[in-house]
């Protein structure tokens, strides 16, 4: 599972990262920070379903059901897992970023999708993950370079973001990243 988490950049619009993406073959988009970009929603949401990929925004609940998105990523405790899905149904993906295996034991009988870890918690976080048959999605600086030692490391996911804004040619990267993955 390759997911791309979109960040500001002075290079591109949002749009424009997630076409690169999507034309590079990610067919995964995690919104983040959605409600400060609501002006590039519907174009953003318009590239994903031309393409069949999942869109999936961080946090915001009505903005989810409001938009009809696939999917919510709950970054803090604002809400939780159980609540999620009572308010999205049993259609919708639910992912919830962690960072410790306490955070992960909460998760226990949850009915949540998967969860994203920092590559800097990964070892630590991914065997409980494991042992609850829950996919681990590695976040953060994940790289062409790092991204074979990640999966190594316990990730069945691993969601790119600033290495590939930042290379010189982002759709280029992802069908690196897309090609690495097939082989």
């Amino acid at each position: 599972m390759i997911q791309f988490y979109t960040t500001p950049s002075g290079r591109f619009s949002m749009v424009d990262e997630v076409a690169a993406v999507i034309d590079g073959g990610c067919r995964w988009i995690n919104l983040c920070d959605a409600s400060r970009n609501r002006e590039a929603l519907s174009e953003i949401m318009s590239v994903c379903r031309q393409s069949d990929a999942f869109l999936v925004i961080d946090d915001d609940i009505e903005l989810v059901k409001e938009l009809r998105v696939h999917g919510v990523r709950l970054t803090s405790s604002a809400i939780s897992p159980r609540q999620a899905r009572e308010q999205l149904g049993p259609h919708a993906i639910i992912g919830v970023a962690v960072s410790t295996v306490g955070e992960i034991a909460s998760l226990k009988g949850a009915d949540v999708d998967y969860v994203t870890v920092d590559v800097t918690a990964l070892s630590a976080v991914a065997p409980a993950a494991a042992s609850l048959q829950m996919p681990v999605v590695a976040t953060g600086e994940v790289t062409l370079e790092n991204m074979e030692q990640l999966i190594g490391s316990g990730a069945q996911g691993l969601g790119f973001s600033e290495s590939v804004v930042n290379a010189p040619d982002p759709k280029e990267y992802m069908k690196t990243v897309m090609a690495k993955v097939a082989r």
